[in-house]
């Protein structure tokens, strides 16, 4: 079937079809591929137009995985601009089971708690379920064609007293050919094997597509790792004692015992932990977890509600975690605010995927900011055989663009001084007098404890700073009502991951500084990483690269990608540490830095930038 049929637009924009042609192919060889294309090309609508021209004869359905809400509209907003086309193409949707929920009551529970609940609503015969079964196909398909957005799909359900949740998995089950839902739908082996089990879906019928890849091995790390604080197992010591399970209750003490023991021992940094040390203060894991299974089943009967929280639960699926998991993972212990809190952290999750991969009928693993190959095989556990890459190239001019090397400054930890910090000011000020009216700086640190002297000697100036609590619209708002302004931001953060700062005529930030090259601080889990891959090569070098270079390269990737979102937009990239011209980091950054300006003063960066900003053409 023709490209054409699945593509909203009227016209194929630079490299476009070309993504298409590329991800049909490896669809139809049941290859994973991995795409790397600049912001702006249109990924999104290529990559659905290609998937859906190579499964529409056949019984494949597409899986679009998205981390964030946000990107969860873009496969949608491309299927209604197709419906509009006239082609209908049938979709289902997934949030978090609770979100999805018609019972307001259940949104203040733990997420644990509700699924319990879930259960037991649906084994009593849970209204909102059974009226989306007495709904002929057609009436439900209907609820796709109507939604204008996945919220107006669940509001509309849970209007018409279905469940949003049942709803759009009987949808899967009448043959939508897309799917869109959050990563553990995919990625949490309990929660896909419970998912497929119930939409009869199986990996080897799944295309699956990943957008914002380059954060994938970053989120599952995230979602595959478990933490147990030392005031759960108080609470569940008590909770063990007043039901009379003192076998448990003494498993607790000793578990506490361990605690305080390693209180006297750590720090906010933290230290690895045997796993058999852990174990050891209890009698057994399977002990502990059967009887965790009988006290939660007393809890519940004898205070009568179904969503009761029970904490010696938790700590048994901790204990299970232990013994079930062992490779790619790290246990340690560090201090949260003053209190002691194990981590069993996932810092590879191959061995949790090699599986997943190997069994998908395709993929498409798709970012603008795109780890390498080998990294991203050895991280996941992609199958190197069925693994095939396309890389598009720049898609806005290259004139457009300025990047600049100050090689008299650097965040290397050993040379931070109130010296250095004056100076890299000075640069960005530097940048900040020249730059174009009506428009943002965006400057990058590497870290909030960088952000901090920075932020004070720029005192003065028009500012917008990025913390922990930053909502992205009130950035995008506060700029726009200035005439021209600093933005203070992180590498990695909210602002620099996915904000869009733009008016209707183009990007409104004009130059974007990258205050120090943001390598990850060394710590207990990153140190691990470079161990294994360093053990497994017999090369120590590859071992810093995967733990900290690559990182790093991404992020500035990132971070440069901010300014330029259209062809109409023009900007320089400053970036401010002499490191970024060794080979150990700039062989990841070919593009951005192979026609790059060296500089050794904020002079020769104002002199600089001001010929660029005043010029038509490159300078």
């Amino acid at each position: 079937m023709s490209l054409e049929k699945y593509f909203p637009y009227a016209t194929w924009r630079k490299y476009q079809r070309e993504i298409a042609e590329a991800v049909r192919k490896a669809v139809e060889k049941g290859e994973i591929l991995l795409l790397e294309a600049p912001t702006g090309v249109g990924k999104t609508s290529a990559v659905l137009a290609g998937v859906l021209s190579a499964i529409e004869d056949s019984d494949l359905k597409v899986f679009f995985t998205a981390r964030t809400k946000n990107q969860a509209m873009a496969p949608f907003r491309e299927l209604k601009l197709l419906q509009k086309k006239g082609v209908h193409v049938f979709y289902s949707l997934f949030r978090s089971k609770k979100e999805m929920c018609s019972l307001e009551s259940t949104q203040h529970m733990d997420y644990e708690e509700f699924l319990e609940f879930c259960k037991e609503k649906r084994e009593q015969g849970c209204i909102y379920s059974t009226n989306v079964l007495k709904l002929k196909p057609e009436d439900l398909f209907d609820y796709c064609l109507i939604a204008r957005t996945p919220v107006d799909f669940i509001e509309k359900c849970r209007f018409d007293d279905l469940c949003p949740y049942e709803a759009a998995r009987r949808l899967v089950q009448l043959g939508a050919k897309v799917i869109i839902g959050s990563y553990p739908y995919v990625f949490d082996p309990k929660v896909q094997q419970s998912f497929f089990s119930m939409t009869g879906l199986s990996l080897d019928k799944i295309v699956l597509v990943v957008d914002e890849a380059h954060n994938l091995p970053s989120s599952l790390s995230n979602m595959l790792s478990i933490k147990m604080p030392m005031r759960l197992v108080r609470l569940a010591k008590k909770e063990a004692s007043k039901y009379h399970f003192y076998d448990l209750a003494r498993d607790c003490s000793r578990l506490l015992a361990f605690y305080r023991v390693l209180s006297r021992k750590i720090n906010e940094k933290g230290v690895p932990i045997n796993i058999d040390d852990i174990l050891t203060a209890v009698r057994s894991v399977q002990s502990f977890v059967r009887e965790a299974e009988a006290l939660t089943i007393e809890k519940r009967k004898s205070e009568k509600v179904s969503k009761s929280r029970c904490y010696v639960r938790y700590v048994a699926k901790f204990l299970k975690s232990l013994l079930e998991f062992r490779r790619g993972y790290v246990l340690s212990a560090r201090l949260e605010e003053g209190e002691v809190v194990l981590e069993y952290r996932c810092i590879s999750p191959a061995g949790r995927l090699e599986q997943l991969f190997s069994n998908l009928g395709a993929g498409i693993l798709m970012s603008a900011t795109l780890q390498p190959k080998e990294f991203l095989s050895d991280i996941l556990g992609l199958p190197s055989a069925k693994v095939r890459e396309k890389r598009v190239g720049e898609i806005f001019p290259r004139e457009n663009r300025l990047v600049v090397v100050a090689t008299d400054v650097t965040s290397r930890y050993s040379e931070r001084s109130d010296t250095m910090y004056e100076r890299m000011c000075e640069y960005i000020l530097s940048a900040y007098s020249v730059s174009p009216e009506n428009k943002a700086i965006l400057v990058v640190t590497p870290s909030y404890e960088f952000l901090k002297p920075i932020k004070r000697l720029l005192k003065g100036n028009p500012l917008i700073i990025e913390d922990e609590s930053t909502r992205i619209e009130d950035i995008v708002n506060a700029v726009q009502a200035k005439n021209k302004t600093i933005v203070l931001a992180v590498a990695g953060g909210k602002i620099v991951e996915g904000i869009e700062i733009k008016s209707k005529s183009g990007s409104m930030i004009s130059t974007v500084v990258i205050a120090g090259i943001p390598y990850p601080e060394p710590d207990i889990f990153n140190s691990k990483l470079k161990e294994l891959i360093s053990i497994k090569y017999s090369n120590k070098s590859l071992g810093w690269e995967y733990a900290f270079a690559i990182p790093a390269a991404m992020k500035i990737k990132q971070a440069a990608g901010r300014a330029i979102r259209s062809e109409k937009d023009k900007a320089a990239i400053v970036i401010l540490d002499k490191r970024i011209l060794t080979d150990s980091i700039r062989k990841f950054l070919p593009e951005l830095l192979e026609d790059c300006f060296i500089v050794n003063s904020p002079k020769k960066l104002s002199e600089k930038l001001s010929l660029f900003f005043r010029s038509k053409n490159q300078v």
